[in-house]
């Protein structure tokens, strides 16, 4: 069955200082819109796996060895298991669709 939803007709909800997200879970599976304000970080370790298409300006993913840019227009996959942070490496708010 394909569903369709309104990414427009849904509030944002703010999960951390400086990050807001809004979105619906089907099936198991979570799609957001997520906007990390200027100088945004999410400083707490994630191992959940994620796929992701930046929207708006560029998101920095840390794991605990390497760093990861990714601009608008780029798309990222982060496996399951392998922890990673963010933060926001625009002057301006960065967005991006994010799957988990």
């Amino acid at each position: 069955m394909i569903e369709t939803f309104d990414f427009a007709k849904l509030n944002w909800t703010e999960t951390s200082p400086g990050i807001s997200q809004k979105g619906f879970e089907s099936d198991g599976q979570r799609f957001r819109l997520v906007e990390y304000a200027t100088d945004a970080k999410h400083d707490e370790w994630c191992a959940r796996g994620h796929l992701g298409y930046v929207l708006e300006g560029a998101i920095e993913f840390e794991t605990p060895t390497e760093k990861f840019l990714v601009n608008a227009g780029g798309a990222f996959r982060i496996p399951e298991g392998d922890p990673h942070r963010a933060h926001n490496a625009a002057a301006t708010p960065s967005r991006f669709f994010l799957a988990d």
